[in-house]
């Protein structure tokens, strides 16, 4: 047996070395940086080698592209802040600017080392984004995984960096957005229609709609195929009347959330604007703009896009068309903001869809 006193002194010498390495010893972090994962999961931050090429060199027809496109987008941003600054733009109510901030470093990527920020819009060309990053940043596991929006988790940044960089005049600050109609009807032919793939929305939101729409509660086996797809589809129209009748735009899925509740356009000093309408010039003035033009392979950002956006547009017609006039009106009230803050412009369409009719979609209180 050892002497009482020497064991103590034992234990004391432990403890003190513990005390040192755990909570002194700056080679072991008690906490990961704040805003990359949990606590116990921190996700490191990528690190993008640039290989400072010369951008490639442009001819005459490239240079009158880029100043097009410049002048294309100093104007959506003019747009944008002259709408902001009316008071029918101020924040809905019940949401604080810190919400709405929130939400878009949700949607925020970081490209620290060439100064860009873009608030990424599911089925706004983000399949297309964030493949690019995930080969711009060589991330194997996600580029085996082909989950591409993953590169948010990893790209994401904290809360105090997302306020220092949209301060700051040396960022590009880009939101990536989409016709508001023909966004809708792309979250829901991917999200709720295509049997194909197994999504959440499909069931989570096709079973609640069902029974708001049909006021039948069915049953998981006559609902759900053995994969966990839906054997009964709930129509556009169904889809269209749940999202009008049973909750407001702020509940929605980021999936078809208005854009300005996913981006906090009017908090926010975007800086410039990416519409998938012309998505090509767009991308390619961002890329050269902050450099990424010599360090990329722009057919990946042909692939991604052509894999997310598909023949909506062709489409938009037959699945409007079902629409009663009054369910028309409605769901254009809820994205009335993005309409005039993104400098788009309904009209000539509803009048495609309802000729004899007069909708109303620049009124409203929301």
């Amino acid at each position: 047996m050892w002497p009482r006193g020497y064991c103590m002194r034992l234990l004391l010498l432990v403890f003190l070395i513990f005390f040192i390495l755990y909570f002194i010893s700056p080679s072991i972090p008690t906490f990961p940086v704040k805003g990359y994962g949990s606590r116990k999961s921190p996700i490191p931050r990528p690190i993008l080698t640039l290989s400072h090429d010369p951008p490639p060199i442009l001819g005459d027809n490239d240079t009158k592209a880029l100043i097009q496109t410049e002048r294309r987008m100093r104007t959506r941003v003019a747009v944008m802040r002259e709408a902001c600054r009316k008071k029918t733009f101020q924040s809905p109510s019940k949401i604080t600017t810190d919400t709405l901030n929130s939400a878009a470093r949700a949607r925020t990527v970081a490209l620290e080392e060439v100064k860009l920020l873009v608030c990424v819009v599911y089925k706004a060309g983000s399949t297309a984004l964030n493949l690019l990053l995930a080969h711009l940043y060589n991330n194997t596991k996600i580029i085996q995984s082909k989950m591409w929006y993953k590169m948010l988790d990893v790209l994401r940044p904290s809360f105090t960096k997302f306020e220092e960089q949209h301060k700051s005049s040396d960022y590009m600050k880009v939101v990536m957005v989409r016709e508001p109609l023909e966004r809708l009807l792309s979250a829901y032919r991917n999200r709720i229609q295509d049997q194909s793939i197994n999504s959440f929305q499909a069931r989570h939101f096709g079973p609640i709609i069902l029974q708001a729409t049909r006021d039948v509660r069915y049953s998981k086996q006559s609902l759900f195929h053995v994969n966990g797809t839906l054997k009964i589809v709930p129509t556009f129209h169904e889809f269209v009347q749940y999202l009008v009748e049973k909750l407001v735009p702020q509940e929605y899925d980021p999936h078809w959330k208005p854009i300005h509740l996913l981006c906090s356009l009017c908090n926010l000093n975007y800086t410039d604007i990416v519409h998938m309408e012309t998505y090509d010039e767009d991308i390619h003035y961002v890329m050269r703009k902050t450099g990424l033009i010599s360090e990329i392979d722009e057919g990946f950002l042909q692939k991604g896009k052509h894999e997310g956006r598909g023949n909506t547009q062709a489409l938009l017609v037959s699945f409007y068309s079902k629409l009663e006039p009054s369910l028309l009106e409605q769901i254009t009230q809820v994205y009335r903001r993005d309409f005039i803050l993104l400098g788009y412009d309904p009209t000539n369409f509803l009048h495609l869809i309802s000729p004899n009719t007069t909708i109303n979609w620049r009124g409203g209180i929301y």
